[in-house]
């Protein structure tokens, strides 16, 4: 199976150190090689961890302030 191969330049830089177009085009591939390899252990390294717990803790953030505007919604409309 090939592996498609992500550019810096189909990402946009987030205006963080971590969020540069390079930085996420290198975590993407890097992901996506340790997912078709069959997650192997020895590859599951730090800047690996730390991309995806990243990803995850963004993921939150913006369920919980998505939530909160949803809340904030129904209380202003009676609903709460």
């Amino acid at each position: 199976m090939a592996i498609p191969r992500y550019r810096p330049e189909q990402f946009v830089d987030s205006g963080w150190d971590s969020g540069t177009p390079e930085r996420k085009a290198r975590f993407v591939n890097s992901l996506l090689r340790f997912i078709a390899d069959d997650f192997p252990r020895e590859r599951f390294t730090r800047p690996l961890y730390m991309g995806a717990l990243h990803a995850r803790l963004l993921r939150v953030h913006r369920a919980l302030r998505h939530s909160r505007v949803l809340r904030c919604a129904a209380v202003d409309a009676g609903e709460a």
